[in-house]
């Protein structure tokens, strides 16, 4: 749910948790604990609507304006996006407010200060929904009008993965993974993540399990990850059905031309990267004959 507007969170979280290595070495058992739930986890907490306050339209076509705006070509009226924001962010239209944020966080277009990016963090945090946690998890990571607390960000990234969100689910799976060390707790939660389709996760489960050798589980996550429009995952199964040198082949038999649409699939992301590939094989059918349990 409204996965474009966490862009900017996801990715400064994804490149920054890790650094949370050092700091937290001498605290891993209250950060540990932190995880226990995924332990004793028995279905994956899914991302619902019915976590998120109905939007009032009259609100959401001031976002939906403002939106348009900052996409036109030409001279881009910030100040006027802005104060679009500003008015439905003001009578609690919550995707305004994360918005309005990353405008002051970043500055853009307007004088940027953590002071007023913190302000409406807080105001979304209040709604008690996963993007609250996520956008205070980069919060307390960044020191954005707070001191920085690697420990608090954390501790809101696993409130956000337990309400369903799969982006935390990916970066606490990571996390489990590097540094903990708790790596089946680290698959357990990432495999929810791709039960989302998360394209990053699955790519990274198979990632893991290409580092374990298993590679019937890698091929498998390669090609779930593929069809949900992972360039990564569509770049592995190219490289494999090539038998390029160096890569793993997973068993497959070459097929170039098969390798080779793969290939154009990935150009084809570069002009829209919200495309997904569910007919995969028929967009790219094999040409080669592949061994069991092979498509």
């Amino acid at each position: 749910m409204h996965r474009t507007l966490k862009t900017v969170v996801a990715v400064m979280l994804l490149t920054s948790l890790p650094g949370c290595q050092n700091e937290t070495q001498q605290q891993k058992p209250k950060v540990n604990a932190m995880f226990d739930w995924i332990n004793t986890m028995t279905t994956c907490p899914m991302l619902s609507s019915a976590l998120y306050p109905k939007l009032d339209p009259k609100l959401q076509a001031l976002y939906d304006k403002s939106l348009s705006l900052s996409r036109a070509d030409g001279i881009v009226d910030q100040v006027k996006i802005t104060t679009l924001y500003n008015e439905a962010a003001e009578k609690g239209h919550w995707p305004s407010m994360h918005n309005l944020a990353v405008r002051y966080y970043q500055g853009n277009g307007i004088e940027e200060s953590d002071e007023k990016a913190l302000y409406w963090y807080r105001q979304i945090e209040a709604l008690d929904i996963p993007d609250g946690y996520t956008n205070m998890a980069l919060v307390y990571r960044k020191g954005i009008g707070v001191e920085k607390d690697p420990e608090k960000a954390l501790e809101y990234m696993s409130k956000a993965a337990q309400l369903g969100d799969p982006d935390a689910q990916l970066m606490v799976g990571r996390y489990l993974i590097h540094p903990l060390k708790r790596v089946q707790e680290g698959y357990k939660i990432l495999a929810c993540a791709v039960e989302q389709d998360h394209r990053e996760a699955a790519f990274e489960l198979a990632l893991n399990y290409k580092v374990d050798k298993d590679f019937e589980k890698a091929y498998q996550m390669y090609r779930k990850g593929a069809m949900l429009g992972s360039d990564s995952c569509l770049n592995a199964l190219s490289n494999a059905y090539a038998h390029q040198p160096k890569y793993p082949t997973f068993g497959l038999n070459k097929d170039l031309d098969r390798a080779i649409c793969l290939e154009n699939l990935v150009d084809a992301l570069e002009n829209n990267p919200e495309l997904t590939f569910p007919d995969l094989d028929t967009r790219c059918p094999a040409n080669v004959i592949q061994p069991p349990g092979r498509d």
